[in-house]
């Protein structure tokens, strides 16, 4: 659409994909939050494991919009060949983000499988954030129409 000198259609198209993303991201939330009880047990027979689960059950479930927004403008990034720009940000996400959420997680919280999914769960925002920045700040003002001159006269 860019080529063809429709950034109009890239925006509307950006923003559908948000929307449907949001909402396969909150439809997933609701479903995780109704399901807390009986999902798990499909998976587990272990008490230990079972409150291991719960105690992070929440987290996922409240993530998954979140997450929804991430896999949404990693497909956005990946079409506007970011690559340098993911890579940046994912390794600034990592040392800046990822490591000191998990480093302070695990000294706050009962556990650590709480710990790294707080930690993920801080990851995954920043990556989010960045995915926002990139496109809406950084490109969307670049997606312009194209300059359509009038012939010459002869």
């Amino acid at each position: 659409m860019l080529g063809e000198g429709r950034p109009h259609a890239v925006r509307a198209l950006t923003l559908r994909l948000a929307g449907l993303g949001l909402g396969a991201g909150a439809l997933a939330s609701a479903t995780l939050f109704a399901l807390e009880q009986p999902l798990p047990a499909l998976f587990t027979r272990s008490a230990h494991v079972a409150s291991l689960v719960r105690d992070t059950w929440p987290l996922l479930a409240a993530l998954q919009p979140i997450n929804a927004l991430v896999f949404v403008y990693d497909g956005l990034l990946y079409a506007t060949q970011s690559f340098r720009y993911i890579r940046n940000a994912l390794a600034l996400g990592v040392a800046l983000v990822f490591a000191p959420s998990l480093a302070a997680a695990r000294m706050l919280l009962p556990s650590s499988l709480v710990a790294v999914w707080g930690a993920k769960a801080a990851l995954n925002t920043w990556r989010c954030l960045t995915a926002l920045a990139r496109i809406h700040v950084a490109l969307w003002p670049t997606w312009r129409e194209p300059i359509v001159s009038a012939p010459l006269p002869t």
